[in-house]
């Protein structure tokens, strides 16, 4: 009986694959060309929970287990069923269908109904239970149907269970091949429930990743994360091809309904000091110039003293970011000098290689928007991609100021190194 049911299953499997390859022939084959294609206007982003989740893409959420994926899942899918808010970000109403084949079914109907699904309106949310991903054409068809707004298949190592692949196989990933040809042809959301590994990454192969277009992190709040409780989680969202204010959020369960609250956001750490040494030694007008630790010293946005910047220094041209070069100073002092290497073909200003007096180097740092000690003449022109890059690193670190008084020091020492600041635009 054995053996009739794996012969049975093995010419359903290729009728399936018979089935899709002919699918795959009916579709249309009509290449547009290149200029008709730039000429269609391109939608701007749309969301189903601003912000948050993107209308029309598909994406995986993991996390450990036990972090609140699925009832995560369930608070969002209420809001677009009923159209309220998901903590004060606006949810566009409209249809689900949820793939449930990782709980229990009464697991599942406890959780809905303590979530209030019982208010939601009619024909608005399915749940099939038990799908596999071999039962792509019945979920073909349905989506022909009734064309949801979004699809959550939870898990995806439950709706694999009948699959041989192992999950660390590429192979293991074929699947969001025909999740992203569903997503294209009915224009919904597709999002993929997955559990992460012991490191805190997905588990299973780096393909699941490189297929597709967003992927969230749900995990438990850690050491780190200074003033969280236990009802708190960090979402986390490592992949996105979308525009977003944020890439970080804390959300807070509430037991009693299964409902979700929106906290403070996690204050991020500063910049390491070698970040902040290397994005300033990118800037146009300092790639390619070789300086000495103390030179460094005038621009506070950069912070440390010269201890911590000659280390910083080091570990940089130790990790092959900067070169380093010996130098012999007055009265016969070696130093070093370090240098983001040149661009070809970019304009740069020739160091002379020779160190300030130490006089000099004992004034304190020079008045907003004057030229300081030893610091390179500002260039007339710079390559555009290198002024290009510059503009996007000092629009990153504006962003990132926390205060009025920071965004004027990065103003005037960008100024100071020459970097044309004017390209900025939009920026106060």
């Amino acid at each position: 009986m054995g053996a009739i049911a794996r012969r049975s299953g093995r010419r359903l499997s290729d009728l399936l694959k018979i089935y899709e390859t002919w699918g795959g022939e009916r579709d249309g084959f009509e290449p547009v060309a290149v200029e008709q294609f730039l000429a269609q206007e391109t939608p701007s982003t749309e969301w189903l929970i601003g912000d948050l989740l993107p209308a029309q893409t598909t994406g995986i959420l993991y996390g450990d287990g036990g972090a609140g994926k699925s009832l995560f899942i369930y608070d969002l899918v209420k809001a677009i069923a009923t159209g309220v808010d998901f903590c004060d970000r606006p949810a566009r109403q409209g249809k689900v269908l949820i793939l449930q084949s990782d709980e229990p079914s009464g697991v599942t109907r406890e959780r809905l109904s303590t979530a209030g699904f019982e208010g939601v309106p009619a024909e608005t949310v399915w749940i099939e239970r038990g799908w596999k991903s071999a039962q792509m054409r019945r979920l073909r068809q349905w989506l022909e149907k009734y064309s949801p707004d979004l699809l959550v298949i939870d898990s995806l190592a439950a709706i694999h269970r009948s699959s041989d692949s192992d999950e660390n196989d590429a192979g293991y990933a074929r699947l969001f091949f025909d999740l992203r040809d569903l997503q294209e042809k009915y224009r919904c959301t597709i999002l993929v429930l997955h559990h992460a590994n012991k490191a805190g990454g997905a588990r299973g192969t780096s393909a699941i990743f490189d297929n597709v277009s967003e992927v969230f992190y749900l995990r438990k709040p850690d050491k780190e994360d200074k003033g969280l409780i236990d009802l708190d989680r960090v979402l986390e969202i490592p992949k996105t091809r979308v525009p977003r204010s944020t890439t970080k959020f804390v959300f807070r369960l509430n037991p009693e309904n299964y409902g979700w609250e929106e906290r403070p956001p996690i204050e991020e750490k500063p910049a390491k000091l070698s970040d902040r040494l290397l994005a300033f030694l990118r800037l146009p007008n300092q790639r390619g110039v070789w300086v000495e630790s103390e030179e460094l010293l005038q621009y506070t946005t950069i912070g440390g003293n010269r201890d911590t910047i000659r280390k910083a220094l080091a570990g940089l041209a130790r990790s092959g970011l900067l070169e380093a070069e010996d130098r012999q100073g007055g009265r016969g002092r070696p130093y070093k000098v370090y240098r983001v290497p040149p661009t070809e073909g970019s304009q740069l200003v020739i160091d002379s290689g020779e160190m300030p007096a130490d006089s000099e180097l004992d004034q304190p740092a020079s008045a907003p928007g004057a030229s300081a000690p030893g610091a390179p003449a500002p260039v007339a022109s710079e390559s555009e991609p290198l002024t290009n890059e510059a503009i996007a690193t000092l629009r990153e670190m504006l962003s990132a100021a926390e205060t009025d008084e920071e965004r004027d020091e990065l103003l005037r020492d960008a100024t100071a190194s020459g970097l044309p600041v004017e390209l900025i635009g939009g920026v106060s």
